[in-house]
C-alpha cells in the first residue's frame, strides 16, 4: 500500500512540475494592478499622458492611467520574450521570431530567447502571410553588429518606396544600432520637417506617438511615420550630450548652471533639466529645459536626486563627461 502511495505521490509531483514548466513558458513582463483590484499581466506597448495599451494573452487592453494603482515593470528582455510568447500563441510566428531575436541580440545568453527562436524559426522563415513583413525586417538586421550600423544599413535599402517617402516627407533616414532605431541622417541641405523639429543625427527613437519602438522594430516605426493622416507626430528620443567641466572645486546644485551651462530640478517623475544658458556648449547640442536625465557618464540616474547627480560630477574632475537625456520632439 505504501508503494502505491509513493507512486501516486511521485506522479502528482511530476504532473505539477510539467504544469509549472508549461505555464512558465510565458515569460514574466509588466504587471498592472487597478484601483478596482484587477491584476493585468502583459507588456505595456504604448504610453500616453492619459492611458496605456497593454498586450496580453487575451488581446490588447486599453487602461486609463487614473485607474492604475501600481505598475511592476519587467526588463526590456523580459518584455520582449513575454511579447514574443504572446505573438507565438496567437500564431504570429514571424513577429514572434523577430521579438525573440531582438531579445537574443540584447542578451545572447538569455535562455528564453534562444529557446523561443528554435521553437518558431522554421515556421517563421516559411511565412507567406501578411505577417511576412516582419520576416523581411529581421532578415535584414540579423547581421547587425554591436555598436555598428548594419552593412546593408536597414530594411529601407531594400524598400525604395518607403525610403524615398521617408526622405520626401521628413528629410529623414533611419537605421538600427544595437537593435535600436536610430536617426542615421537628418537632411540639412533643405528645409525639412525633421530639420525644423530639432531632431539630430544619432538620436535614438524610443517612442512614436507613445508606442515603444523596441517592440515595433524599424519596419513598424517607418510605417507609423508614413501612416496616412500622420500630420503631427510626437517622437520620444534619447540623446547624448557632452559636457565639459573645469576641475578643482566642489560642485553644488546652485552653481551647476554657471559651470556646466544648465541647471537641474526634480519631481516625483525624476530629474529634469531646468534652465539652459544661452549660447552654451550644451545649448548648441540641443539640450532644453524639461529634458529628462536618463544617464550620467554611463550610470543610470535611477532614483538619485538632482543634488546627488550634481554632486557626482565632482568625481570626474575636469574634462568631458556625457549625459543621456530623453526629450519629446514634434515632427
Amino acid at each position: 500500500m505504501s508503494v502505491t502511495k509513493n507512486v501516486l505521490f511521485l506522479c502528482l509531483v511530476l504532473s505539477c512540475f510539467c504544469l509549472i514548466s508549461l505555464t512558465a513558458r510565458i515569460c514574466s513582463g509588466d504587471t498592472l494592478k487597478t484601483t478596482g483590484g484587477e491584476v493585468i499581466d502583459g507588456v505595456v506597448t504604448s504610453e500616453t499622458e492619459n492611458d496605456l495599451l497593454v498586450e496580453t494573452v487575451d488581446g490588447t487592453r486599453s487602461i486609463v492611467r487614473a485607474d492604475i494603482a501600481s505598475i511592476s515593470r519587467g526588463t526590456d528582455n523580459e518584455n520582449l520574450i513575454r511579447l514574443a510568447d504572446i505573438e507565438k500563441k496567437k500564431g504570429a510566428t514571424a513577429k514572434a521570431y523577430y521579438l525573440y531575436k531582438s531579445a537574443f541580440m540584447l542578451e545572447p545568453d538569455l535562455e528564453g530567447a534562444s529557446r523561443g527562436i528554435s521553437s518558431v524559426e522554421n515556421e517563421a522563415h516559411n511565412a507567406k502571410t501578411g505577417d511576412f513583413s516582419y520576416q523581411a525586417e529581421y532578415e535584414n538586421f540579423s547581421g547587425n553588429r554591436t555598436g555598428k550600423k548594419s552593412d546593408d544599413h536597414s530594411i529601407l535599402d531594400d524598400n525604395t518606396v518607403n525610403s524615398e517617402a521617408l526622405i520626401d516627407k521628413f528629410g529623414l533616414i533611419l537605421d538600427l544600432v544595437d537593435n535600436r532605431v536610430v536617426v542615421a541622417e537628418v537632411s540639412g541641405y533643405r528645409d525639412t520637417r525633421s530639420a525644423r523639429s530639432g531632431l539630430r543625427n544619432s538620436d535614438f527613437i524610443i517612442k512614436v506617438n507613445g508606442k515603444l519602438s523596441l517592440y515595433m522594430g524599424l519596419y513598424g516605426v517607418v510605417n507609423e511615420l508614413l501612416a496616412e493622416g500622420s500630420t503631427q507626430l510626437t517622437l520620444t528620443v534619447q540623446r547624448e550630450i557632452a559636457v565639459w567641466m573645469p576641475g578643482g572645486k566642489q560642485i553644488v546644485l546652485g552653481e551647476l548652471e554657471d559651470i556646466a551651462g544648465f541647471s537641474l530640478l526634480e519631481n516625483d517623475k525624476g530629474v529634469f533639466v531646468g534652465r539652459v544658458r544661452e549660447a552654451s556648449e550644451v545649448s548648441s547640442q540641443g539640450l532644453q529645459s524639461g529634458d529628462k536625465i536618463i544617464k550620467m557618464n554611463g550610470a543610470p540616474a535611477g532614483t538619485r536626486s538632482a543634488d546627488e547627480l550634481a554632486s557626482t560630477l565632482l568625481k570626474y574632475g575636469s574634462g568631458k563627461f556625457t549625459i543621456i537625456v530623453e526629450k519629446e520632439i514634434r515632427l
